[in-house]
């Protein structure tokens, strides 16, 4: 029996949305605190259950020879879906959120493209659902090394989506850039936190990272040996720009890739508007901001954003960059906020003065004495 394109559904808005089929193929791609992202197919597979043969890329072969009529509309896209917790909002409510708040304050070509999408009736977040507690119960019984399937991040187990009447597609940047590499980072807090103390030798991003990396220490885990500093970001020394793209992408200092990072951090201003962004819109700190102001949620939401870069073949071509991950944050979230940044000012993480055996001497902010110093 041939698949029918299902009807799209229009909201109270008046916008029509795609609806997701029931035969839609998906595979778990990865998953954040209030997120889970899976991977849309397309395109036939050699036999059943095998994605592994999907083609990656819509260039490689003629549209109409190759996908389906039903699911045109999902060509190059991911679906994301909200986790079932307090502090997660519903797709339709975060996606007028990001239209109204968040999309106006930068240029398109700087933004990953998202569209809502409806799931109902497909029953997909049950299958969805099901699928992450095989996932779990694969981790717990196999462990990583005899599971076949990608395990769930030990801290993200337990937890599954919400059955919600929508889902979010966002372009699939795999798909986009084609044959070119896809690397992702968060550029965090790209100004010091206007609670932190005067007398800081580390910005906000830097001392998290130290009280971070001291946890993994004192539990035997592994920290990163060269962490950047979001203030490097937007410096306008070209030696430090490709010192933090080295760090940024863990390349080596010759790396061409790292070279084409800092070339696009010099020439492009997306890091200047973020920062400015960031600072227009919070310049009280969490302390004294009002967890119901709308702005000071879009910062606290721009300070956790993902930059997902194309880096083209040619060194001499410029990286292609676009903002995503823009849920507005949950004013739910002030009371973690604050004690976070309690904890950085008592425990002497922006200050330098945590206790001896919690140092962390691999991390050299930029507003460090030594970096200051010129050194």
């Amino acid at each position: 029996m041939l698949a029918v394109d299902p009807p799209p559904i229009e909201d109270i808005s008046g916008t029509q949305h795609p609806v997701i089929p029931e035969d839609m193929p998906w595979t778990y791609l990865d998953e954040g605190a209030a997120n889970v992202v899976y991977r849309i197919h397309t395109r036939p597979v050699t036999r059943p259950g095998d994605a592994s043969k999907v083609a990656s890329h819509p260039a490689d072969r003629a549209l109409d020879q190759v996908v389906p009529l039903h699911l045109r509309p999902f060509e190059g896209k991911l679906l994301r879906l909200r986790k079932n917790l307090p502090t997660t909002i519903p797709a339709d409510v975060s996606h007028q959120q990001w239209l109204q708040l968040i999309a106006p304050m930068f240029s398109q070509e700087h933004l990953v493209h998202q569209q809502l999408v409806h799931l109902k009736p497909s029953g997909i977040v049950k299958q969805m659902n099901e699928d992450l507690k095989r996932r779990d119960q694969a981790s717990a019984i196999n462990g990583p090394l005899k599971s076949k399937q990608p395990l769930r991040p030990a801290k993200r187990r337990g937890v599954y989506l919400a059955d919600d009447n929508y889902g979010l597609l966002v372009s699939d940047m795999t798909s986009e850039c084609r044959k070119q590499v896809v690397r992702e980072f968060k550029p965090k807090w790209l100004l010091q936190s206007p609670s932190a103390p005067r007398n800081s030798v580390r910005c906000r991003t830097c001392a998290t990272t130290a009280l971070r990396d001291a946890a993994r220490q004192h539990a035997g885990e592994p920290v990163r040996s060269s962490p950047f500093c979001p203030l490097d970001l937007t410096s306008r020394d070209p030696a430090v720009l490709v010192r933090v793209a080295v760090q940024v992408l863990d390349a080596g200092p010759n790396s061409q890739t790292a070279k084409q990072f800092a070339k696009w951090l010099q020439e492009c201003n997306l890091m200047h508007h973020l920062r400015h962004m960031q600072e227009s819109m919070d310049g009280k700190g969490v302390f004294e901001a009002d967890p119901k102001d709308k702005n000071f949620l879009v910062a606290m939401t721009l300070r956790d954003c993902s930059i997902f870069m194309c880096v083209p073949d040619d060194e001499n071509a410029l990286i292609e960059a676009r903002m995503g991950d823009l849920d507005l944050k949950s004013p739910d979230k002030i009371k973690y906020w604050r004690e976070t940044e309690q904890n950085l000012i008592d425990g002497g993480w922006y200050t330098g003065t945590e206790v001896a055996q919690d140092r962390q001497p691999n991390i050299v902010c930029a507003l460090s004495p030594t970096r200051r110093a010129g050194k």
